[in-house]
């Protein structure tokens, strides 16, 4: 089953793509596939999973489940600096919250994200089936057992279908 859907075509992975692919479990595989065939599929921006980490502007290092940053940011990175956390903040974000997790904590990390120069952040709360959507100078967006959530206009093509995220998760909780 398919958690997302694209509407761009298909594109060849980069070998940053297949690394960051290789180390990351089920569902972040597959947010990492729905991406690299939507947004980062385009030539925009490259995928990461929590396995990376990024130094934020205020000193904070955080790796959230999901990441996208546009390749021009990524450009202007130093040899030496990709081999090390990230000197930046992502452009998207996305943190599913886990039954161990505090909603204030996850809160107050998204804000931080936004804080730091996240363009769109998207934090999946499966217990009470919300997802809370945060944008720079706007107030916190929740949307109710959403059927799909668009990443436009920053993830051109990217389409998540929320109800397969909900049922991952009330899977691995049974």
């Amino acid at each position: 089953m398919a958690i997302c859907r694209s509407n761009a075509p298909p594109k060849e992975t980069s070998s940053l793509w297949r690394q960051k692919e290789e180390a990351a479990d089920g569902e972040a595989a597959n947010w990492f596939s729905c991406l690299n065939n939507g947004p980062a599929s385009d030539g925009t921006g490259q995928v990461f999973g929590s396995s990376t980490g990024f130094n934020l502007p205020n000193g904070a290092t955080r790796s959230p489940d999901v990441a996208w940053v546009r390749n021009e940011r990524l450009d202007a990175l130093t040899d030496e600096e990709w081999h090390k956390f990230l000197p930046l903040c992502p452009d998207f974000v996305l943190e599913l919250r886990s039954p161990s997790d505090l909603m204030r904590a996850l809160h107050k990390k998204m804000e931080e994200y936004r804080e730091n120069g996240a363009q769109l952040g998207w934090l999946l709360d499966p217990a009470s089936k919300q997802v809370h959507i945060y944008r720079p100078g706007a107030a916190v967006g929740i949307v109710n057992d959403p059927a799909t959530l668009s990443g436009e206009p920053l993830l051109r093509g990217f389409v998540l279908d929320v109800p397969q995220i909900w049922a991952v998760m009330e899977r691995k909780r049974s």
